[in-house]
């Protein structure tokens, strides 16, 4: 339930305020934040699920083309769920490396169908969006999720009491 409480909320942040382009042009993807980090957190069926839910809802009201962006956090969630049962360390190095892989997977996931839909598609563009400002906002996007994490569970923990 609160996951689904969680895919409202960022899906209303992404829509209302960041794809306004509130912060100087720049759009990063909070959806692909997200599911970077549930994945991170949860493995791979639970980001997954993560993230084909929020991208059916963001192709509901975004897109004229459903399931593509669905099909995209899905593969995002699985992998990088996967890749976090093998690499253990929690540091930035490992977080900017699942926000580029996440990053990496999603326009080469849109540009592989939309090149099937007969859109125009430059593969030079697709190397070129991974070190843009989006992915380097994405990255700080996930630090400041993972930090906002850390501190609910350091403020939020009971003290373990000793039997007399």
């Amino acid at each position: 339930m609160n996951l689904l409480v969680l895919i409202l909320i960022a899906i209303l942040i992404q829509v209302s305020i960041i794809n306004n382009g509130v912060f100087f042009g720049i759009y990063p993807n909070l959806i692909l934040a997200l599911t970077v980090y549930i994945a991170q957190r949860q493995g791979r069926i639970i980001g997954g699920l993560f993230g084909l839910v929020s991208g059916i809802f963001m192709d509901v009201l975004l897109s004229p083309n459903l399931g593509i962006k669905a099909l995209n956090y899905l593969i995002i969630g699985y992998v990088i769920g996967i890749l976090s049962e093998y690499i253990f360390e929690e540091s930035y190095r490992t977080a900017i490396l699942y926000v580029v892989i996440g990053s990496l997977i999603y326009n080469t996931i849109n540009n592989f169908i939309y090149f099937f839909l007969s859109y125009n598609i430059n593969i030079y563009t697709t190397f070129t969006n991974l070190f843009k400002l989006e992915t380097i906002a994405n990255v700080f996007l996930f630090l400041l999720i993972q930090e906002l994490q850390v501190e609910k569970d350091r403020k939020f923990k009971l003290p373990k009491l000793k039997r007399i």
